[in-house]
């Protein structure tokens, strides 16, 4: 169940239905037929999503992002300023770093 782009077990960003954003997620496998990969997002949701619109997880310092701060779904944007393994630590509006873990941050889809 897989020539996809991205191997089970890849962490890439996904798109969430018609949301303009992308979000960390799981390859867990591609159906070779139809594209259609199957993830697993770091928040705990599951979707199909076709293989062509998944991206690298390529979250590097000076990018910026939004993030879920508060954990209520109301993102703000930062600047990542680094990482340690699953976890990223930002430079927000007000200029203060905080840290969060990539199933807190989303990415404008290009």
């Amino acid at each position: 169940m897989n020539p996809g782009r991205f191997q089970p077990g890849t962490d890439i960003l996904a798109p969430w239905g018609d949301d303009p954003y992308l979000y960390p997620a799981i390859v867990l496998g591609v159906d070779p037929a139809s594209k259609q990969a199957f993830v697993i997002y770091w928040g705990g949701n599951t979707a199909g999503v076709h293989d062509d619109l998944l991206r690298p997880l390529d979250l590097r310092p000076g990018m910026e992002v939004e993030v879920d701060l508060r954990g209520v779904n109301s993102y703000e944007r930062c600047t990542i300023s680094r990482g340690l393994g699953g976890a990223l630590c930002f430079v927000n509006q007000s200029g203060h770093e905080v840290w969060a873990a990539f199933a807190k941050v989303r990415v404008r889809r290009r």
